[in-house]
């Protein structure tokens, strides 16, 4: 993981963190891939110098948000099944504007609170 994760700079740090447990949460389980990620991740967060309580913060938070995505969860599932939801490109231009906000919105506040908390 070191190519991934060995920028040096917490932001790079947090931003691929984040990338990578969304993207695993889409072929695996989110509570599998948020256990394993934060020891994964651990030592990278340190050498760069990112709030710890951040990183953890972020990949609990985004391997939960992978729910929205169809590979990730029941809700999902039921979700992209119904006739009452628009058509395939609606559903999925939908969730991928969704998943890209929860992105900006996540690395924008974590960002802040890297730099504010002690």
């Amino acid at each position: 993981f070191e190519p991934l994760f060995g920028s040096g700079s917490p932001i790079i740090t947090l931003v691929v963190a984040v990338l990578v447990c969304l993207f695993l949460t889409q072929v695996g389980s989110n509570i599998a891939f948020g256990s394993a990620m934060i020891p994964i991740i651990a030592p990278f967060v340190l050498a760069s110098g990112l709030n710890p309580t951040v990183a953890s913060v972020a990949v609990v938070f985004i391997v939960q948000q992978g729910y929205c995505l169809p590979a990730s969860s029941n809700p999902a599932s039921i979700y992209h099944s119904h006739d009452y939801v628009p058509d395939m490109k609606e559903r999925l231009k939908f969730t991928g504007v969704a998943t890209l906000l929860i992105f900006v919105i996540t690395i924008v506040v974590l960002s802040i609170f890297h730099f504010i908390l002690p």
